[in-house]
């Protein structure tokens, strides 16, 4: 027998290809302990448009991390959208539920 609460509901239109999507986005995994340089060059990037975060848990993050702050401060001045997400197949982010050090 299929579960009801696992089938998605019909589409409410054709499905409609988008072919000209922009590619210049980056999608990031922290894990623990992940090295702060190989983030820095990421604020600076030539032509980057969007970084995707891939926090831990429900979206909490080193907040000790320098690299990490140096990083989200350079994507801020240089125009780069920055997009937090969680790991987790299930929730949501939750930025402040957890405080994470170093």
């Amino acid at each position: 027998s299929m579960r009801a609460d696992l089938a998605r509901p019909p589409p409410l239109a054709p499905l409609r290809v988008h072919k000209r999507m922009d590619t210049r986005i980056l999608v990031v995994s922290l894990v623990p302990g992940f090295d702060d340089t190989a983030l820095e060059w990421i604020g600076t990037s030539e032509g980057l448009r969007a970084l995707v975060i891939k926090m831990y848990g429900v979206g909490s993050a080193p907040t000790r991390r320098q690299g990490l702050i140096r990083c989200l401060s350079l994507c801020n001045q240089n125009g780069i959208l920055v997009v937090a997400v969680t790991q987790c197949h299930k929730g949501e982010v939750h930025l402040t539920k957890y405080a994470v050090g170093a």
